[in-house]
């Protein structure tokens, strides 16, 4: 077997058509099997059209062509398996090929970059940390932004699994998975997609399908890499001899303490990385299988943070009654561990006085000035680590009852359980003293759905396909946390031994219970192979709303026309694909707390308003919240439009993608009118409209003979602003300013940036701020943290056996608010031994200027990144294929932004404690940052057929 450049095809796959047999090419492509007189061979390689030939005893010389993936590959859709050229909505898709480069450690870096509409940060660069998805702009304000995941047909609980009422950064959902075992990832980004998974689908839907064995000789595969990184960049503060230099020049004398100490080096490091994985994969003309491994162990660069995963995933697929039955068992195990730093830490260190010592004479820790932290005790005396076990699975079966006519039925779970020990032992501001936490979350849902699918072609002309299903998922979440304080020595200060603290500082548990139910359906029409028609419809309940509320209706239609079907253009030949689309669909968001609708109670021995005879209040009962029974869905309306295009067999590729996206019936969280409780939740007037345009561009920039030079660029042009609003809402509340720095406004994006306007210094240094008329500061917008456009490109190389992969992209418009580096923006604190930014003291602000929030602490946040890159060589051996990879992650980052990355750590829920008011996530701060690494890794990955 041969491909068009004459080259041998090692591990094709061949079988008996409708047979068990089956064997695949050795290292010179060559194969030989026993077959029956009649039978027919059918001959398959990843990225190439199927061949079918006759068996026969003369040796032949098959050639198989690369086929037009963007037209002939399957996606997901919801339900649904379709050809790209049948899509009528926007769907977002990655093939394995697309997948099988650079570094990847989580799931969702396999789409960065990636994909047209599709935009995905760092919500810090701690190793574990989720990642937040925006899928065409942000549409709420206060319910959750992220995608719907569904995985294998299962859909993923947003729960977060992390334990703790003290944890700001959330675990990601996606982290049991391994990367390795994903066979491709469908993003549905358009309401004509996503109506079908109805009230979870306004923020879009990311299908990720899971590998599964396929016909033909068992085939073992092995992947390690060994990968080291270290801190890409770090703050640029004044050095130790520059500091002394200068506090002597200025006059404060009392703060060198006599040594250098470089902060940011003592509480990070150079960390390492490895990777294993196993995998076996098979099957014959009735059972397919996939067994595989998966360990992981990565550092992280700050000290005493990192995170593990030891997982396992089965598949196993069995046809029977004439392949009309067939069975689906997929089950998933993970074992995670997660260890964090203290919360803020690198935000802090490098203020400190650097040349204050990190030991004292007597070699304990140097104590430090009042109200001045110590980063490397705290660090030390700081220990936080989560443990969670994951375990998913489900059973699916499908039977065909009729010439064309499939039923299917799935039930499954998900179950999650973290504990994590938190314990302090060297308290340093703003902790006081002690203290020791253990905490557990557990978290379980439980699927059951069914549908039927009918399919029929009505003689040439026209096809028709239904699809009716329904779907219920119950959803529970169990939660305890339990803290001391007071204990007498650090040696008797263990999680272990938390009886040994003598002050009772926080205990709570409690549990949630709330349940989705659905009934679906779709239909598909056909007319000429070039008139598309699309409908979709779901009805959802949720026990999240209220019982007269709790329904909700989310219908879509999309219509398609392939133009490069009629008669007038089939001559021209290198015309692959013309087709535009438009959709129109609503589709819902119910990521909002549990119980909100109801009236909660709580029970405490401090809770009661009645007195006792000593003044003390009586063990009691009170109302936690106030009730909305009112309460409804988030409802988002979207229209798009859209054009794909191929040429010259895929040489030239690409979409052209308009959407308007408006989110209403918005849900706050606003202070209540009345008691019982400070707030209540209530749907808001006004809109959230996303609006833009989505290009891709791909193809094959050179083809010859063993070199091909293939590339993929795209770029997203979006506008978010608010409309309709009552009044505006201030947010981002900022304690060392006492006030807020953003405002959610009508004809302003989310995210704006509010305050003075910031004019310079005066002769004495102190800021000029602009005034009104009547002399009072003006406030204004200063910014936006939302980008007006995002890019990526990707290019692939292959000269040989060589294949180099690279990929590069960017945001810009957008702006951040520097928390981190505030206070070394300022001047304030050098005089009482602070550490600044270099070069700030020639500034001419004065070291009393006050402190006032303004655009004087706005920076842009446009960047350009080096995100991938990788140098591979493959050995072909006989029943064996060897490659091995040199790769490099965030190798280069041009911007103007100070902090440690412009990708700063968004929220990914509102679970943060800070950086907030209104109760409404901020978005553009850069606050309590982990630094993001520079990676570099060698890896190989081995092929056994």
């Amino acid at each position: 077997m041969l491909n068009p450049e004459g080259e041998a095809m090692v591990g094709a796959s061949i079988f008996v058509k409708d047979g068990e047999a089956g064997t695949i090419t050795d290292a010179k492509g060559q194969f030989e099997m026993r077959v029956l007189p009649g039978d027919s061979l059918v001959l398959s390689y990843i990225g190439y059209e199927e061949s079918v030939i006759a068996a026969g005893n003369t040796p032949l010389a098959i050639t198989l062509f690369p086929r037009v993936e963007s037209l002939e590959e399957v996606v997901v859709t919801g339900y649904k398996l379709q050809k790209k050229r049948e899509l009528t909505g926007a769907v977002g898709h990655l093939s394995e090929e697309d997948l099988n480069t650079g570094i990847i450690h989580a799931p969702e870096q396999l789409m960065q970059g990636r994909l047209a509409g599709v935009e995905l940060l760092k919500t810090t660069g701690a190793p574990g940390a989720a990642f937040l998805i925006r899928i065409r702009g942000a549409g709420s304000i206060r319910a959750n932004n992220s995608p719907l995941y569904v995985v294998d047909g299962y859909p993923l609980d947003l729960a977060s699994v992390t334990p703790g009422a003290q944890v700001v950064e959330e675990s990601n959902p996606l982290n049991f998975l391994n990367p390795a075992d994903i066979e491709s990832i469908d993003i549905l980004k358009d309401a004509s997609a996503a109506a079908i998974y109805g009230a979870r689908g306004a923020n879009g839907v990311v299908l990720i399908t899971t590998k599964n064995g396929k016909g033909g000789q068992p085939q073992l595969n092995y992947t390690t890499y060994a990968a080291a990184s270290k801190q890409l960049r770090k703050i640029d503060v004044l050095t130790s001899s520059e500091f002394r230099r200068l506090q002597g020049q200025y006059g404060f004398m009392g703060n060198d303490l006599g040594t250098s100490t470089d902060w940011q080096e003592e509480i990070s490091r150079h960390a390492f990385t490895h990777n294993h994985g196993l995998s076996l994969s098979g099957g014959s003309a009735k059972t397919d299988y996939r067994f595989s491994l998966n360990f992981l162990d990565q550092e992280g660069i700050l000290k005493k943070s990192g995170f593990l995963r030891a997982a396992g995933r089965a598949r196993v697929r069995h046809r029977a009654w004439k392949d009309r039955l067939s069975v689906d068992l997929n089950l998933a195990y993970a074992y995670l561990q997660e260890q964090r730093p203290p919360s803020g830490i690198a935000s802090f260190a490098p203020f400190l006085n650097p040349t204050m010592p990190i030991w004292n004479a007597a070699g304990d820790f140097f104590e430090p000035i009042p109200n001045f932290s110590h980063a490397v005790a705290l660090l030390e005396g700081t220990n936080d680590e989560t443990r969670t076990n994951r375990l998913q699975g489900m059973l699916s079966t499908t039977a065909q009852l009729a010439k064309g006519l499939s039923y299917q039925l799935r039930f499954g779970g998900d179950n999650s359980v973290g504990t994590r020990r938190f314990s302090l032992n060297r308290p340093q501001p703003p902790f006081t003293s002690n203290q020791a936490d253990i905490s557990e979350r557990e978290t379980g849902n439980l699927l059951f759905e069914h549908y039927a699918t009918f399919e029929k072609n009505f003689g040439k002309a026209h096809r028709l396909s239904l699809l009716a299903g329904h779907s219920y998922q119950v959803f529970r979440t169990y939660d305890f946390i339990f803290s001391r304080g007071g204990f007498s020595t650090d040696a008797i200060l263990n999680v272990h031994n938390i009886g040994g603290g003598i002050d009772d500082l926080y205990a709570e548990s409690g549990t949630e219970k709330y349940a989705l139910q659905s009934f679906f359906g779709r239909l598909d029409y056909q007319l000429l192979h070039r008139y598309f028609l699309t409908v979709n419809f779901r009805r959802d309940g949720s026990t999240r709303f209220g019982k007269s509320n709790r329904y909700g209706n989310f219908p879509a239609f999309a219509l398609a026309w392939n133009i490069s079907e009629e008669p007038f253009l089939t001559r021209w030949r290198d015309l692959d694909l013309f087709k535009l689309r438009a959709s129109w669909g609503i589709t819902g968001n119910q990521e909002i707390p549990n119980k909100i609708t109801q009236q909660v109670l709580g029970f405490g021995p401090d809770l009661s308003a009645i007195l006792d005879s000593t003044g003390a209040p009586i063990p009691g009962f009170t109302f936690l919240r106030t009730p909305n029974p009112g309460l409804q869905w988030e409802e988002t309306r979207q229209l798009g439009l859209g054009l794909d295009f191929s040429f010259s067999r895929g040489r030239l590729q690409g979409t052209v993608d308009y959407f308007d996206k408006r989110t209403s019936n918005l849900l706050l969280e606003l202070a209540a009118a009345s008691a019982p409780t400070p707030t209540v939740w209530a749907n808001v007037k006004g809109e959230i409209v996303n609006r833009g345009w989505e290009f891709t561009l791909g193809g094959t920039l050179i083809q010859s003979g063993r070199f091909s030079w293939q590339a993929n660029g795209n770029l997203t042009l979006i506008e978010n602003v608010v409309r309709g609003l009552p009044t505006p809402i201030r947010t981002g509340f900022q304690p060392i300013f006492t006030e807020n720095t953003q405002i959610i406004q009508n004809g302003s994006p989310l995210g704006t940036f509010y305050g003075r306007k910031w004019l310079g210094f005066d002769e004495q240094g102190y800021s000029i701020i602009e005034l009104d008329e009547e002399g009072d500061p003006v406030f204004t917008v200063l910014g936006q943290a939302l980008p007006n456009y995002t890019w990526g490109m990707s290019h692939t190389v292959n000269w040989g056996k060589f294949d180099l992969h690279f990929m590069l992209n960017g945001s810009h418009g957008n702006e951040i608010y520097n928390r981190t580096a505030r206070a070394l923006l300022s001047k304030q604190g050098f005089p009482r031994g602070n550490n600044v930014l270099a070069g700030l003291l020639s500034t001419s602000e004065a070291f009393d200027n006050a402190l006032l929030f303004s655009n004087y602490y706005i920076e842009d946040g446009s960047y350009i990144r080096l995100n991938m890159l990788s140098l591979g060589y493959t050995f072909q051996l006989d029943h064996a294929r060897l490659r091995l990879y040199l790769a490099g992650n965030n190798l280069a980052l041009l911007t103007a932004y100070r902090g440690f990355d412009p990708e700063v750590n968004y929220p990914t829920s509102t679970r943060g404690r800070f950086g907030r008011s209104n109760n409404i996530p901020p978005l553009g701060i850069d606050l309590n940052a982990y630094p993001s690494a520079r990676t570099i890794m060698l890896g190989a990955e081995l092929s056994i057929f």
